[in-house]
Parts: C-alpha cells; structure tokens; sequence
C-alpha cells in the first residue's frame, strides 16, 4: 500500500500523518502486510496472522479481517468484500516517538477488495 494513500477523512490530519514526525511518505513510500497463517474464526471472521511493515519497522501481528460478501459481477469474477479493524501501538514502528501529547495506541481500518478476474478456476 502507499503511504501517501492514507485516508483519515481529514486532509490537515492526512498532512501531518504524511510528515516526517509520522509516516514520512518521502523515505518510506509504502506500507505492508504479509500474511503467514489464516485460521477460521466463526461463520464469517478470518484471524490472519503476519508481518506489518510500517517506517520499516516490521512486527508479527494477528488481524481479525470480516468477510462481507462475494459476488459474481460480469466480466469481472468473483469479487469479494473484506474489512478489518485492529490497534497498533505507534511507538513499535517509529511513529511520533515522544509525542505524549497524542495516544501511544492507533487504530488501523482496512476495507478490502479482491476480484477474482485474470485467475484460472482451480478443478
């Protein structure tokens, strides 16, 4: 993911989490998860276990990621709807370090997408 893409639906607040105090988009563009483990938890909840790289930093963490739905639409496949909320502490990753002024704890949103169009049908 790009950093610069981070959307707090405030473009001042956007500005300063694009700074260098925060994310410093300029030396670290982008943000990553990769994930190791995925495990059922009830009828629609994954808990998917990997690295999160933020600043460069990378720590292990487990998300819980909701499956919202799955449809078939034309020529583009499956498309499949997925969302995640979860807490990071910012310190860990290098984030506004000795700003006691703001909470050590951030919550992350994700809302996903994923189509299935290009791939073959495994039979």
């Amino acid at each position: 993911m790009q950093a610069n893409s981070v959307d707090s639906r405030n473009s001042d607040r956007d500005g300063a989490l694009r700074s260098k105090e925060f994310f410093n988009v300029a030396q670290y563009p982008t943000l990553g998860f990769k994930s190791r483990q995925v495990a059922k938890k009830g009828a629609d909840t994954l808990l998917v276990s990997g690295d999160l790289t933020i600043r460069g930093v990378t720590k292990p963490i487990t998300i819980p990621v909701k499956l919202l739905g799955v449809n078939r639409v034309g020529d583009m496949g499956l498309l499949a709807g997925f969302e995640s909320t979860f807490v990071i502490n910012r310190e860990d990753f290098g984030i506004a370090r000795g700003w006691d002024i703001i909470g050590k704890e951030a919550t992350i949103h994700l809302m996903i997408g994923a189509s299935s169009r290009g791939q073959q049908a495994s039979r």
